[in-house]
């Protein structure tokens, strides 16, 4: 017998569950950047171009996807890596960043959320991950950017100018969702912010940054960590290398 009260919609529940899904913030629709995003980004280019100038420089950048979604593998050099890719790269990216209640301070944790950061916990075990795993399937559904830095956390490097063994993620989730890498070799931005801690009060100078963009690794040819890791090697200057 139909029994109203069992075969009634949970609304309540359904509220709930809406309210737990995590809802990553769209950076670019119809090729119009989200406006914090923008403006952000533009302040950015405007600092680093009246204080860098030629000091600054990006190449490769017919490398990056016009439209599509690719995850973009960068070495981690300095807790400023991103400002300067936001800088040298004009598509907006979702930056990989580490979600820690210890770590990330308030003015890091607002920075995440207006700028669309997805959040990952620090082994992906640990609540968020789920989370994590969601809004990167919204990003690349969304055929948008995603920005990964594969050596982990910056604190965990003791000579930041080298390319640590990288951690498991860019490689699966590039074969697991068909994505290309695009490898990408930073230099300089440890040299504008020497201190490998978030602080606000540290001191900036202004030394040379140059950001180089690799040919793109296609989703087919993807093997492991290994093989990205080593592509972005090869993007090391001889200069770099003999330093």
């Amino acid at each position: 017998m139909f029994n109203p009260e069992k075969n009634q919609p949970n609304f309540d529940a359904e509220r709930e569950n809406k309210k737990s899904e995590p809802n990553l913030k769209m950076l670019e629709k119809n090729g119009e950047k989200d406006w914090t995003y923008e403006k952000w980004q533009k302040m950015l280019k405007f600092v680093v171009e009246k204080f860098w100038g030629d000091k600054f420089k990006v190449s490769g950048k017919e490398n990056i996807p016009e439209k599509d979604s690719a995850i973009i593998a960068v070495n981690h050099l300095s807790h400023i890596d991103p400002e300067f890719l936001m800088a040298g790269i004009d598509r907006p990216m979702h930056f990989i960043g580490l979600q820690d209640k210890e770590f990330n301070p308030l003015y890091v944790k607002i920075f995440y959320k207006l700028m669309g950061v997805i959040p990952v916990s620090r082994d992906l075990i640990h609540e968020g991950g789920k989370d994590f795993i969601k809004q990167v399937k919204q990003a690349i559904n969304n055929k948008e950017l995603i920005c990964m830095f594969p050596e982990g956390m910056l604190e965990e490097k003791k000579d930041r100018t080298e390319i640590n063994e990288f951690k498991s993620g860019v490689a699966k989730i590039a074969k697991k969702y068909g994505l290309d890498v695009i490898p990408v070799y930073m230099s300089g931005p440890d040299k504008v912010l020497p201190d490998s801690t978030s602080k606000l009060t540290q001191k900036i100078h202004i030394e040379p940054v140059e950001i180089k963009i690799g040919d793109k690794i296609s989703a087919k040819e993807i093997q492991d960590e290994e093989q990205i890791r080593q592509e972005i090697i090869n993007l090391i200057p001889e200069k770099n290398k003999t330093e």
